[in-house]
């Protein structure tokens, strides 16, 4: 199933363009299959949001608080930003 699911090409006029889903091996046992096209997310992003998926998973499974740091800005953010640039106002 996993490799038929990574091999499988991804249309990227109809999408979807992430592809994940979660293959129970047994009761306590799971392995996360997630896989995007270069186009969606590029290898740091990629090794970015392992990290995260990971921190949080064991913090919600110790009832701990998700110790990842609030972001400086959204995307919306830094989307008015580049807008801005384009247009030669920043």
């Amino acid at each position: 199933m996993i490799i038929a699911a990574a091999q499988e090409p991804f249309d990227l006029v109809n999408g979807p363009l992430i592809r994940a889903f979660i293959i129970r091996l047994a009761e306590e046992d799971h392995v996360l299959f997630n896989a995007a096209p270069h186009i969606v997310s590029d290898q740091w992003s990629s090794g970015v949001f392992s990290h995260e998926i990971a921190t949080i998973y064991n913090a919600l499974s110790t009832n701990s608080p998700i110790p990842l740091p609030d972001l400086s800005i959204q995307y919306a953010d830094y989307s008015m930003w580049q807008r801005g640039w384009l247009q030669g106002i920043y």
